[in-house]
């Protein structure tokens, strides 16, 4: 999740972007094939969220599930407002009544979606967007608040069950001119929900492991502890064969 900035207090971090999602069948003979789990894009005190790291499943050639993209911070400083580019895309940081909407990051094709759109001041303060999802995009923020996480996607691979997995992470809420709101959820698949303002009690939520969900993006105003964002959940490879 992004990162608010103490300077520019009102405003709240977005949400980080899910890890890439593939599903696919393969002939594999017996053997050993090497697996690297991806970890959760970590939050930043200064600046916009990091990428997670990819998942790379090596099956002759390696099978790559790109890292989530980090989230935009809350800031006036519009280049790191933005989200990064990632499975899924960041959400968008949001930002002072005087600046333009900050971007957000895109997805992989194939594999995710674009983040939401982080909104300027509106009626009811600095607005941030959320994260991508396998399943959906970012929402873009409205005008009376942050944008949630989109939706991962389901899949019944690990045990029998309909699980979700790569949901993005949701923008932080924000405090301005004595109103509050409040930080957006995740989207269904680990990812984790913004950061309420103010209250320290209210701080962002990180992906859920092994999901690679989004982190949730950081709470505006309050106390320090709601500053900062939370980190994306690491990568998951399940593999599901007949004998």
């Amino acid at each position: 999740g992004g990162h608010l900035n103490a300077v520019y207090a009102n405003d709240p971090g977005g949400g980080g972007g899910a890890g890439g999602l593939l599903i696919g069948s393969a002939t594999m003979s017996p053997g050993t094939y090497g697996i690297v789990i991806g970890s959760g894009g970590a939050s930043s005190s200064t600046s916009t969220g990091a990428n997670g790291s990819d998942t790379v499943f090596s099956l002759g050639s390696d099978v790559t599930a790109i890292g989530g993209g980090g989230a935009g911070s809350g800031a006036s400083n519009n280049s790191t407002r933005e989200g990064l580019d990632g499975g899924s895309g960041g959400g968008g940081g949001g930002g002072s009544a005087q600046e333009t909407l900050s971007a957000a990051g895109s997805g992989t094709v194939g594999q995710g979606n674009a983040g939401g759109t982080g909104g300027a001041s509106g009626s009811y303060g600095q607005r941030s967007g959320g994260g991508g999802g396998a399943g959906n995009a970012g929402e873009a923020a409205p005008s009376d608040r942050s944008g949630a996480g989109g939706i991962g996607l389901e899949n019944r691979y690990k045990n029998g069950t309909d699980t979700y997995y790569a949901g993005g992470g949701g923008g932080g809420g924000s405090t301005q001119g004595g109103v509050s709101t409040v930080g957006q959820a995740g989207g269904t698949g680990g990812g984790g929900a913004g950061g309420n303002a103010p209250g320290s009690s209210n701080a962002a939520t990180n992906g859920t492991v092994n999901t690679g969900g989004g982190g949730g993006g950081a709470g505006g105003q309050g106390t320090i502890a709601a500053y900062v964002g939370a980190n994306g959940g690491s990568g998951i490879v399940v593999l599901r064969y007949t004998v």
